[in-house]
């Protein structure tokens, strides 16, 4: 899955009617009013306000509005591109200024669709990343082998006792891999303590964008 941290424009002409791409993060589901509001205030003259929204790790929260356009040929489609490029947490709007000259159910759904897909383009996707956290135990002797294993890992915390005890950040799919790689490492002398996911309120886009 992806999102994005900024938010990206793209803006077209087809037969007089403009059409204008917005695509906006979302850190919770209430910013989506007061996004709509905004645009709606900055763009008082358009004709029509369509939008989509996806949200949550597996795209489980969803919703799009054909705003008076025919039924499926502006918000169905904006939502169709956003899930088929496994997009979540975020929202798209396409502006229409009518020009005057209608283009019919087929002309409308593909200038959504290319404004969609010409702004998703244009945005720097930043994949969604599932955290847990692994709590483990080595001996002193095997420090070194274990230390320099985890050098692309968030360490969290590191206490000396009778062992080294060592607290990880690191992306769920990849928690057994390195669990089978330490244990090799330190010929079966690692002792896992305990491994948690992090809550999914806490997940986070790349480094920085979270909901």
């Amino acid at each position: 899955m992806f999102s994005i941290d900024e938010v990206f424009q793209y803006e077209e002409t087809i037969k007089k009617s403009t059409f204008i791409g917005l695509f906006f993060p979302l850190l919770a589901i209430n910013e989506v009013q007061n996004i709509l509001n905004e645009v709606k205030n900055n763009y008082p003259a358009a004709s029509h306000y369509p939008y989509a929204y996806i949200f949550g790790k597996d795209q489980e929260i969803f919703k799009y509005f054909d705003d008076k356009e025919p039924t499926k040929s502006a918000g169905f489609v904006i939502y169709d591109v956003l899930k088929k490029n496994k997009l979540t947490n975020c929202l798209c709007i396409v502006i229409r200024y009518f020009g005057g000259i209608k283009l019919g159910v087929g002309g409308l759904s593909r200038a959504y669709r290319n404004s969609v897909i010409t702004v998703i383009n244009k945005a720097n996707l930043i994949p969604l990343i599932e955290w847990a956290y692994l709590s483990f135990s080595c001996p002193y002797e095997d420090w070194g082998v274990v230390e320099s294993r985890l050098q692309n890992y968030q360490i969290v915390s590191k206490t000396f006792t009778t062992l080294v005890n060592v607290k990880i950040k690191l992306p769920k799919e990849e928690k057994d891999g390195l669990i089978a790689h330490l244990i090799n490492l330190t010929n079966n002398r690692l002792m896992i303590d305990w491994i948690t996911q992090v809550p999914s309120q806490h997940l986070i886009l790349g480094d920085k964008f979270r909901f």
